[in-house]
């Protein structure tokens, strides 16, 4: 189903591996969020999320959000009748 789903927010599926059944996506450079985090415990935790890097009081008031992105995408995943049960920022 995963391959089939076309939209800005949602990382499309390039394969599937058959040696260990796994599915391949995107290669991100900086691995996941919590990673990225622990190796940089400075890291603007908001900037991380939100691009281009926003102050506070512009998160929720200047799109493009990530944090926004990210709802539209489980919106389409949705209005799709998919139901994504483990919305998390780890691979």
């Amino acid at each position: 189903m995963w391959g089939h789903m076309s939209h800005p927010n949602i990382v499309p599926l390039h394969g599937v591996a058959t040696a260990l059944p796994q599915l391949v996506s995107e290669w991100m450079e900086n691995g996941a969020i919590t990673e990225y985090i622990m190796k940089h415990p400075d890291a603007d935790r908001l900037g991380l999320v939100c691009f281009p890097p926003l102050t506070r009081g512009e998160v929720l008031t200047s799109p493009p959000n990530q944090l926004l992105d990210t709802a539209k995408g489980l919106n389409y995943l949705h209005s799709i009748h998919v139901v994504h049960g483990d919305l998390k920022g780890v691979r």
